[in-house]
This record gives structure tokens, C-alpha cells and sequence, in this order.
């Protein structure tokens, strides 16, 4: 048995604001708009960056947790488009893929 930890996976290149903290930012957002596009609710999409000096104190464990008042999110889910999930979906799949059943990197992406 094997696990791989996706939050280590790079996706720097495929992301507008890569390396910032997020929960139902960017890119969870992409990858639903790209997945399943009837489950997101554009008109309640409210980005909710999260400030530097906020970033430690929101990183209690390996997902950031929105802040008090918050709509929930921490990031920017404006930012997503459905294009970038597809992008990002792809590049996991092969990522993923050459991680469990080969030993070569995968050819596009971060």
C-alpha cells in the first residue's frame, strides 16, 4: 500500500496566487467548477484573503481555518475558472499516476 499527501503535489505554475494559504479558494473552487459546476454558487463566492501576519495564527494544523467572521473561505475563489480545473485535474491524475505506477515525472503543470 502506498499514500501520497496531496497537499505536497507543486501546482505553483497552474495557480494566479500559488503558495497562499486557502480553504475553498482558487483551487478547490476550480476544481469544482471543472467537476461539477452545479454545485457551486457563483453568486455567494466572496474571496477572503488571508492577511501575513494572520497566516500563522490560521495554520493551527495543515488546512487554514477561515477566520472569525469569514465566509467561510480563506483565499480567493474569484480567481477560479473551470479551464484552471481542468489544468489542475490533468496534471494530478498524471502526477499521481507516475507516482504509483512509474517512476517519471509528469510532463506539464507545476
Amino acid at each position: 500500500i502506498r499514500a501520497l499527501d496531496i497537499n505536497t503535489v507543486d501546482l505553483s505554475g497552474l495557480l494566479d496566487e500559488p503558495g497562499q494559504p486557502e480553504h475553498a479558494g482558487q483551487l478547490e473552487t476550480s476544481l469544482l467548477l471543472f467537476l461539477a459546476p452545479e454545485l457551486v454558487r457563483r453568486e455567494h463566492l466572496e474571496d477572503a484573503p488571508i492577511e501575513t501576519k494572520q497566516t500563522a495564527d490560521s495554520l493551527g494544523g495543515s488546512e487554514p481555518t477561515p477566520p472569525p467572521g469569514s465566509p467561510g473561505v480563506v483565499g480567493r475563489p474569484s480567481l477560479a475558472t473551470a479551464e484552471k480545473g481542468r489544468r489542475v485535474y490533468e496534471y494530478l491524475v498524471e502526477y499521481l499516476g507516475s507516482r504509483l505506477y512509474g517512476d517519471g515525472e509528469p510532463k506539464g503543470g507545476g
